[in-house]
Formats: C-alpha cells, structure tokens, sequence
C-alpha cells in the first residue's frame, strides 16, 4: 500500500503460504519467497501457475509457482493465503485472507468465484475481517483481472430487491413460498441488515421476518423462502434457500423486504412491498389464496404496493386457482400469452383436403407495452 516503495526491492523475510483445511498452522512446503522481489510500479504482485498463460498476458504474472495451487486440486477454493513474516520455526501473519481452523467456512469459500479486497481496506489484518473483502461466485476467467485493484469495489447493494412472486398453491399449504430477486447481489454476500417480512392485516403487526444480512445470494440472484422442508421434494434440492414461516402466507399477507427493525407494517423501512398495510384507506390486497401473485417483468423496486405490477390469479373471485405444478420458483419471465390458434375449414366441410394448403396459425401477445420493439430474451418455446 505504500507507494513510496513500489519499484522497490522487498527486502523483509516474507513469505507467501496457504493453510489447508481446518489446519490453524500454515503450509510452508510448498510457499513463495517474497524477499528480494522487486514491487511493480503499480505496487501490485501476482503469483500464478502455469494455467495461467492461457488465459492472460504474460506480464501480467510476476511469480510463477505453479506447485503452491495445482497440488490443491480441488480444494484450493477452500484454502486460506496469508503473509507471514519468518519460517516454519517461527513466524508472525502479517496479512492473511480466510478464517483460521474451519474447513471450508461459508464467508471465505471462493470456490468458482473469487474474492477481492476492497479498496478502503489497505491497514494488514493478522486477523480476517471478511466485511473488508468482497466474494463474487460464478465469475467466468474472462472477468478476472489481475494486476487492476478496482478503486470502485464496494459491498453489493441489497436496496435493488424485488419481490418477484408470492405463491400459496391450490392444496399444498407445503408449497408456499416467497420469491425474491436481487440485481448487485447476485453471487455474493449481503452485508447490510435488510430482512423480508410477513404481515397480519387488519392488526398490522409482523407474523414473521428472516434476516438475510449475512446471507450469499446465489448466482442466479434468487432467494426462495419456502414454507415447509417438504417444497424440496416437488421442486427440486435447490430449490429453496430457506425455510421460514415468512412463506407461509395465507393469501392476502402483505411481504415486504426492509432495511434496519422490524415492527408495525406502517413505520419500517419498505425496500420493496407486495400488498397493502391499510386496508381501510387502500383497499385489500389481492387474494392469490389458492394461487400466486407474478410480477410483471420488468418492474423496479417500490416501498408503496403497485397494484397493476404484478398478475394476480386466483383474484377476489376465487376462479382461477393455481395448483403446484403452475408454479416456478427460481424463474422471472416476461409474460406471453396465447391469444389464437386457428384451423380453418377451407373446403365447405369436403373430407378430401391438402392441409398443407390451410392457412393454419398461432397467435401470442406480449402484454407489457414497454417491450413492444424489443426482443425476447426468455428461454421460451412455443
């Protein structure tokens, strides 16, 4: 961090090492020398194995220890790195990434991903402070870049949550579940104190809330709340993230997303909303009791419900229910909808026809004005 000493030559006995497993005692065979490297002048120096070339500029790689990864085969991405100053007979953590004595601790698992610094961080820690690094999973090698400390690196913002879908299936009390979607925090860890909450109405007091600081969103930026263990076994392992009785909504429940405490509907911090906490001065919410409530795609978050964002079956007639196999967590479309089929008689009723020759045809309509011109993005098939 000390600019004063790049293009200058490390002249301290430091070392490079990994610590493997639940071991509290780093590995020093095999370890990187770091006394007498000369420091780039961007003050940054890369380690890499051999794999590396294949992928990146050659000058971009200032040491080459290919042993230090490749022997770690799989488990690397469980491994924690630290410098340490000395040798295995006596040595002091001058800086270290990782928590020290567990396997593969969830806050430092870099596994397919990778984790990075952020930039107000510049101060050595003996000790890991993990809300000074960031860790990204799912990143492809191409949005890798070594030799660049991105100055604008920052905690992911969970205020871009929204409430995709609410779903209480015809029949399986099981299967509730809540869904929702997050933007920046997409593979990586929500480090502010946001929680979803669930609503009685007319009292207006919380049935339940989950905190989700602390919590990794998958790659896929879902986060599924479901009502019951059981949800798993209809829809699949991964399916729900989880179980809490946030999901299990009634059918006309108001859910929110919120930053700081919980408390009375009218007076928290509402990232994001479905339904309404005032019924006499708003309305009821719409019943999905037996069904599910969509939101239209796209939509952006909002801390007052919007009523003509989201599709809402069955409705306060009760017709149209939705059992289970209606429903699919983990998916955000954009909504089409069938609006003609045809198969036109075009020989006055005559057996003998060439099909062919009937105009037969199909006819969609994407609801949403907004993506009228644009292009379907949505794995659909018709």
């Amino acid at each position: 961090p000390n600019e004063e000493l790049h293009g200058e030559v490390i002249e301290d006995d430091l070392k490079l090492v990994l610590i493997h497993g639940s071991d509290t005692e780093p590995t020093f065979n095999p370890h990187v020398v770091l006394k007498g490297v000369d420091v780039p002048e961007d003050g940054l120096i890369v380690v890499c194995n051999d794999a590396f070339y294949d992928y990146y500029d050659d000058n971009l790689c200032d040491i080459a220890n290919t042993l230090l990864f490749d022997e770690r085969q799989g488990n690397f991405g469980c491994d924690r790195a630290a410098i340490v100053h000395g040798d295995e007979s006596s040595y002091t953590i001058v800086d270290i990434f990782g928590v020290l004595g567990t396997s593969c601790d969830a806050t430092h698992d870099f596994t397919d991903a990778r984790a990075v610094r952020l930039p107000n961080a510049t101060f050595p820690e003996p000790t890991w402070e993990y809300y000074n690094w960031e860790i990204m999973k799912g990143a492809d090698p191409g949005l890798f870049d070594p030799h660049v400390w991105d100055s604008d690196e920052k905690p992911c913002d969970p205020t871009d949550a929204i409430i995709t879908e609410v779903a209480d299936p015809d029949g399986s009390l099981d299967l509730r579940y809540t869904e929702i979607y997050f933007t920046d925090c997409a593979g990586r860890r929500i480090k502010d104190d946001v929680k979803v909450g669930r609503w009685t109405i007319p009292d207006n007091n919380p049935a339940s809330s989950l905190g989700l600081m602390d919590s990794a969103v998958p790659t896929d930026g879902f986060i599924i709340l479901c009502a019951n263990s059981n949800f798993k076994d209809q829809f699949g392992d991964d399916a729900c993230d989880y179980v809490s009785n946030v999901a299990a909504n009634r059918g006309s429940d108001p859910v929110a997303v919120i930053a700081g405490d919980n408390g009375p509907m009218d007076i928290v911090d509402i990232i994001d909303v479905f339904g309404f906490s005032d019924p006499d001065t708003f309305g009821p919410t719409p019943s999905m009791k037996d069904g599910r409530a969509v939101r239209k795609k796209p939509s952006t978050p909002s801390d007052e419900f919007i009523p003509s964002q989201w599709i809402v079956y069955p409705g306060d007639d009760g017709k149209n229910t939705v059992p289970s196999f209606g429903m699919d967590p983990r998916v955000w479309l954009k909504p089409i909808i069938i609006t003609e089929i045809v198969d036109p008689d075009v020989n006055n009723g005559n057996a003998d026809v060439s099909y062919e020759n009937v105009p037969r045809f199909i006819e969609m309509y994407v609801p949403n004005e907004e993506l009228h011109g644009e292009v379907i993005e949505d794995d659909l098939k018709l």
